[in-house]
């Protein structure tokens, strides 16, 4: 999943361009005002507006940064940098009237792209969570094409290749799954939460092979490892619709050809899972 792909980040960081793109023009134009009527001697630079401004709505990360820097110095001295550039550029002759409404502005400012800051981490956390699901499920399609070039044939359970030492346990359950913490059992017959198809021979490259539940992700959606070891993400309706056509596939093709994996299963059920404890 690219970070650039995803709505709810680019909204994130749309809202917090748009409150600093705020704070370094209605705010310096608002605090020009100001000086104006109260005939402040003088006359400021639109630069030095701007950096006052911004360093204004940047009072609360600097003081992150100075909290935060008892431990790491690098970030101590930044932290006292951007102390010092907004005292100098506040305080120094003549002083800039900081209250009124371009203040009200710069408060805006603040809670604006904090909020847009903090949601784009916890999406950023989420996405990347979700990446771990799309490495799994490539790990777990490269660890079947090694199980079926050494067997001659691929596994009818996604089990197997834990038993081999192909895999962990842990790739055989999504990032968010409440059992990835499983006791160890050999052979191992732990949770496995991806759905797995013993595909034929000559099953095209489109068809799905594993894939996990939308559940996993908030219902947005699943990853899929296509025939031969293609993985992509797609929506609920896409996946309803690959497996539709995967079973469609399966049902009109003779059942007397060689099959991919061990064991053949009726085109309506997935074969190669067998259920998992307390499942």
């Amino acid at each position: 999943m690219e970070l650039f792909d995803d709505r709810v980040l680019l909204l994130c960081w749309a809202v917090a361009g748009a409150s600093a793109m705020l704070s370094l023009t209605l705010a310096p134009w608002l605090m020009s005002g100001s000086i104006r009527k109260r005939g402040l001697t003088g006359r400021q630079s639109r630069f030095r507006l701007a950096v006052a401004c911004f360093l204004m709505t940047g009072a609360i990360p600097i003081g992150l940064l100075l909290l935060f820097g008892v431990a790491h110095p690098v970030l101590l001295v930044a932290g006292v940098a951007g102390v010092l550039g907004l005292f100098g550029s506040v305080l120094r002759e003549p002083r800039l009237p900081v209250w009124g409404r371009h203040f009200g502005i710069i408060v805006l400012c603040n809670l604006l792209y904090l909020g847009a800051f903090q949601a784009g981490l916890g999406r950023c956390r989420v996405l990347g969570k979700r990446s771990v699901d799309g490495a799994s499920l490539s790990t777990i399609g490269k660890a079947l094409l090694m199980y079926g070039q050494q067997h001659g044939q691929f596994p009818d359970d996604l089990r197997r290749l834990v038993d081999e030492g192909l895999i962990s346990e842990n790739s055989l359950l999504p990032i968010w799954s409440d059992r990835r913490h499983a006791p160890q059992t050999k052979p191992y017959s732990g949770p496995c939460e991806f759905t797995y198809i013993p595909l034929p021979q000559d099953a095209p490259e489109g068809l799905m092979w594993v894939w996990e539940s939308p559940q996993y992700h908030r219902g947005e959606g699943a990853w899929i490892l296509y025939a031969w070891g293609a993985v992509k993400w797609v929506t609920p309706e896409q996946l309803r619709g690959d497996v539709d056509r995967t079973h469609a596939w399966l049902a009109a093709r003779p059942k007397t050809l060689p099959s991919r994996g061990a064991t053949t299963s009726a085109p309506d059920q997935p074969a190669g899972t067998r259920p998992s404890p307390g499942s």
